[in-house]
């Protein structure tokens, strides 16, 4: 079942139909609007790409897609674990300790696929990491 583009809008303007998951027509319509979809892509007509929700916002309240790069704004939080030792043992003072810590690139993470939801899940989500760009 091949539909054509003015058929996929009959079929979306009638509303909220009740067009079962998995059914021909669902998966004709799926079919025929990513097929419209890279056309147009490919044509140059959309330079953005639908990217699918996490449902899960970061710490400015901005919502997550995966493919988004998200990043731990907080580098003293991020690499505390690898100078608190050397501070606390005199082998360095906080202040160098700091400017080292200022050198380091902030941890940025690709949030790919299911798989990264035990992290996204966790409170630090909404107090550390915030999404790059866009």
């Amino acid at each position: 079942m091949n539909l054509t583009p003015e058929e996929i809008l009959k079929v979306k303007s009638k509303g909220t139909l009740n067009i079962i998951e998995g059914s021909p027509l669902h998966k004709a319509v799926i079919s025929a609007m990513r097929y419209y979809a890279k056309q147009e892509v490919e044509a140059g007509q959309h330079e953005t790409i639908v990217k699918r929700p996490t449902d899960i916002k970061d710490r400015n309240g901005r919502m997550i897609y995966f493919g988004d790069t998200v990043r731990f704004v907080d580098k003293v939080e991020w690499y505390r674990g690898d100078y608190w030792a050397k501070v606390a043992h005199g082998v360095m003072t906080r202040e160098e300790a700091l400017k080292e810590i200022d050198e380091k690139p902030y941890e940025e993470r690709l949030v790919e696929n299911v798989q990264d939801y035990d992290w996204l899940l966790s409170s630090e989500i909404q107090t550390y990491w915030e999404v790059v760009g866009a």
